[in-house]
């Protein structure tokens, strides 16, 4: 097995912030300029939450109510799918931070509440030939109930498309993460206690000794490419293509011009977080407020 060609990465990150804001969490955490989110009223069902922050495809849920039990209204919840996570990773790579300095930040800005990981997804990428354990091998153990971990709960989940990939983080979080949260057991029929199992050796290779693991970036997801393909597969083109055709011919009848349903038309909120995923990819987050210009409001 041959630890250059495994890395490691994040695939999802929800991160809850007790005692903070969200102009908080803009400029102490994640160092995004406030003009880059957009701004919605939407909560999380059971959560005190009333606003949603996002850029693209990171969120930042906040402007809890203030009460008896919160008087300054504190309290946030950022989440980032696989995207999310390498839409961030390209602002740290330009802020010369790494994912560990993240973290440290999240900490310190925490203070003595701290902050709670609700969601965690890590992936595994093995290219060798003879990969370190199959995916088989671990469903395996875990229908058999041979492991131990924190979560008492498992699911196998195959990839939808093998266009995404996974934003990558550093070894020390990521084998730090698994060893201390998962481990693969021998079964003891002679043993009760599966604490006292002994660890797969395949499972003991895969975290010791982690220090030559490679980690990369892998080809950006543009998402926008999404709405590329409708446009193209879908006929939407065909259809603006049918609108120029009437109006040079003269012949639109009681139809509105391209031009007049332009000057009418905003972005949703779907389109526009993709624009701004976009732009924040390319280096070009200086667009983002015109985005937002042109976005339909949601009202308050």
């Amino acid at each position: 097995m041959a630890r250059e060609n495994i890395s490691v990465g994040i695939d999802w990150l929800n991160i809850v912030f007790e005692n903070l804001h969200a102009k908080d969490v803009f400029d102490n955490i994640l160092d995004i300029n406030e003009l880059y989110f957009s701004k919605q009223p939407r909560g999380i069902r059971y959560k005190s939450y009333t606003t949603l922050y996002q850029h693209g495809n990171i969120q930042v849920y906040a402007d809890i109510e203030p009460s008896l039990n919160n008087p300054k209204g504190t309290g946030c919840y950022l989440n980032m799918s696989g995207i999310g996570c390498h839409q961030l990773k390209i602002y740290l790579d330009a802020q010369k931070r790494s994912w560990k300095d993240f973290f440290q930040s999240c900490a310190q800005q925490s203070g003595k509440s701290g902050f709670h990981i609700t969601r965690i997804d890590v992936a595994i990428d093995d290219r060798n030939t003879k990969p370190a354990f199959t995916v088989a091998q671990l469903h395996r153990k875990c229908e058999k109930g041979e492991f131990i971990s924190k979560s008492r709960h498992h699911r196998l989940q195959q990839s939808s498309s093998d266009k995404v990939k996974s934003a990558k983080t550093l070894r020390e979080l990521a084998f730090g993460f698994l060893k201390g949260n998962l481990n693969f057991l021998v079964e003891n029929p002679e043993q009760s206690n599966k604490s006292r199992w002994d660890s797969c050796r395949f499972w003991e290779r895969f975290l010791e000794n982690a220090e030559p693991v490679k980690l990369e970036i892998q080809p950006t997801v543009n998402t926008l490419l999404d709405t590329q393909d409708w446009l193209l597969e879908g006929g939407a083109l065909a259809a603006l293509k049918a609108f120029e055709f009437l109006e040079d011919k003269q012949a639109l009848g009681g139809l509105q011009s391209l031009e007049s349903m332009k000057k009418k038309t905003q972005f949703s909120t779907n389109l526009s977080a993709k624009i701004v995923t976009h732009l924040s990819m390319i280096g070009k987050s200086e667009f983002i407020p015109l985005v937002y210009e042109q976005t339909k409001q949601t009202e308050f």
